[in-house]
């Protein structure tokens, strides 16, 4: 299966929450990215205007003109049912596909632009593959920095924290870096002798 790692930007941790922006970056680097111009504008709080509107990334945009459904980064700006339609044709090019996540609320959102799993691709496995516990069997503590876990996090920074463009590559070079370790996992990270810490 092709892994492609997830993130999302939303209006917030509640259960009527609106998808701002999403990324889907594939393992071979193939991206997707995503931004809605639908979500609630009324959820929008001061916080999300600082740190994650101001992050979004694509401008001016005419879907006629700018979509490229052959460039290994697409880009895509519009309604819900758009961004449904051009991730379907992300995902369609890939025989079958596992998503990693690295929180719950990114499936959950995924798995909700489709209306349902029962409207999901045929070729997306029907569960999310999980960072955050994979980390902990690492004995990795999934509560701490990003930064301190990836050496090269600064320069993994192109558009800033918050972007889930941004956010969808780091999960990537996380997922990459665990399979590097040099050590196996471990049920109780307390007998673990790596040291290094990661959050969300």
């Amino acid at each position: 299966m092709k892994k492609i790692f997830l993130d999302t930007e939303f209006t917030g941790l509640h259960k009527l929450t609106t998808l701002i922006s999403i990324a889907l970056v594939s393992e071979d680097d193939k991206e997707y990215y995503a931004e809605l111009i639908d979500f609630d504008e009324h959820q929008i709080t001061p916080f999300l205007n600082k740190e994650v509107l101001s992050k979004l990334i694509i401008g001016e945009y005419d879907f006629y003109q700018d979509y490229n459904p052959e460039s290994n980064t697409i880009r895509v700006k519009g309604n819900i049912d758009l961004v449904k339609q051009t991730l379907t044709e992300y995902l369609n090019k890939f025989d079958d596909v596992e998503i990693w996540v690295q929180t719950p609320y990114a499936w959950f959102l995924f798995v909700d632009l489709f209306g349902g799993f029962g409207y999901l691709p045929k070729n997306v496995f029907r569960y999310p593959f999980d960072l955050t516990t994979a980390i902990k069997l690492y004995g990795i503590n999934p509560m701490e920095s990003k930064k301190d876990f990836l050496p090269n996090y600064d320069e993994l920074l192109t558009y800033g924290e918050n972007n889930a463009l941004n956010d969808a590559r780091l999960n990537r070079e996380i997922f990459k870096k665990l399979l590097d370790l040099k050590v196996k996992p471990v049920e109780n990270e307390k007998q673990s002798e790596v040291k290094e810490s990661i959050q969300d």
